[in-house]
């Protein structure tokens, strides 16, 4: 089921990509089309070269374009000292919240992991069980939990 979702996902996905592809050459050859007489064909390939570099490159700046993460008032912690913990460091403890962090501030690199952690949970189901097998066992990480403990 899940991997059915998937897969209808990465089809539109297709599905959208090519139809931005199709669009993306209609409008190369209208720019050509328009520009053709008055500059030549040769000045038309060129202005119809940058123009698409320079759209390029913007969509490129704006991908890699680090998102600013909101400040959060931090909420008061443990007080670890009285506790008798001085040097324990709680502060990077929580694996969620740092993955959360690391989406915001790179969205398409998180999209591009996301992608082919689909594709490889898709070409390798056994893995993917095994990965979340360790992760939910409350057991030792190298029990199976079809062999009685000794």
């Amino acid at each position: 089921m899940i991997i059915e979702q998937t897969l209808k996902t990465v089809v539109a996905g297709a599905a959208v990509a090519a139809a931005v592809i199709v669009s993306v050459v209609a409008a190369a050859f209208t720019v050509y089309a328009l520009v053709v007489g008055q500059i030549g064909p040769a000045g038309a390939a060129a202005v119809v070269a940058g123009l698409f570099a320079l759209i390029a490159g913007v969509v490129a700046l704006l991908a890699t374009q680090r998102a600013t993460p909101k400040k959060r008032d931090e909420p008061a912690g443990l007080d670890l000292r009285a506790l008798g913990l001085d040097g324990l460091d709680l502060s990077g403890a929580n694996l969620v919240e740092r993955a959360s962090e690391i989406i915001k501030e790179r969205p398409v690199v998180a999209a591009g992991a996301a992608i082919a952690f689909g594709l490889i949970a898709y070409r390798n189901p056994e893995l993917v069980t095994m990965l979340a097998r360790t992760i939910l066992s409350p057991g030792r990480p190298d029990d199976d939990g079809d062999r009685p403990r000794r």
